[in-house]
């Protein structure tokens, strides 16, 4: 599978990207990372709807630093065909990074012109662990406006296909990944109300601060000031 632009991606970026600024690797500590894909260059949507049980993933960059057991959200831009942009899907590293061939099954996928499909490259080693619904995109629209993920590293440097994540971009993923799309509790929704009734008559704020954030950061979800069944949280938002 492709980056945004494998043959452009630069091995780190400049010094306004946080690329580099990950926790080191003590005691055996796994890694989380986002694969980016260009739908432009592969059909992603099609490969996985064949829900492929191990597959490889081109490693431009950090190569040596991927590890087996090393946790992997998969990331659509949106390309030419505008599509929802964001995590799809979940992985886990079963072999390190090597020179291999795509798997055979993925190379129909591949869009004309791609000599991705066809070369020998380095690839690290995939197994699917989750497909995301419908409704369980994490959309980057979502991202951006979020008090944690807006500082995703691909969100600052898009030209990229492996991304590692800090720590506190890893745990709020696998947050908001683990209740996207899923109806909210009893607690949940009242949480929602209180925003209503704080944000009611106003614009709604979406800083750190903010009775949207606060209340998305408890209950996972991202803060766009809707949930992730599309439920309106109030009033307009606003930037401030």
């Amino acid at each position: 599978m492709g980056p945004e632009n494998t043959r452009a991606a630069p091995m780190l970026g400049p010094p306004s990207v946080t690329l580099g600024e990950r926790a080191p690797r003590d005691g055996g500590q796994m890694r989380t990372w986002i694969f980016q894909g260009n739908p432009d260059d592969f059909d992603i949507d099609g490969y996985l709807a064949t829900r492929p049980v191990e597959f490889p993933w081109l490693a431009t960059c950090y190569a040596d630093d991927i590890a087996v057991g090393d946790r992997v959200y998969i990331w659509r831009t949106q390309g030419k065909r505008k599509a929802d942009a964001g995590v799809i899907a979940e992985g886990v590293v079963i072999a390190p990074a090597a020179l291999r061939p795509e798997s055979p099954d993925a190379v129909p996928f591949w869009r004309t012109g791609s000599g991705e499909g066809t070369a020998l490259l380095t690839r690290v080693t995939l197994r699917l662990v989750r497909i995301a619904g419908s409704r369980e995109v994490i959309q980057r629209k979502w991202c951006i406006e979020d008090p944690i993920l807006r500082g995703l590293p691909n969100l600052k440097m898009a030209a990229g296909t492996n991304y590692p994540l800090l720590q506190d971009h890893a745990e709020r993923l696998a947050a908001v990944w683990s209740r996207t799309g899923h109806d909210w509790t009893r607690d949940e929704s009242v949480a929602g109300l209180w925003v209503f009734a704080r944000t009611y008559g106003g614009p709604v704020s979406i800083l750190p601060s903010s009775p949207v954030a606060i209340v998305a950061l408890r209950v996972a979800d991202a803060s766009s000031g809707k949930d992730g069944n599309g439920v309106c949280w109030g009033p307009p938002r606003s930037p401030r």
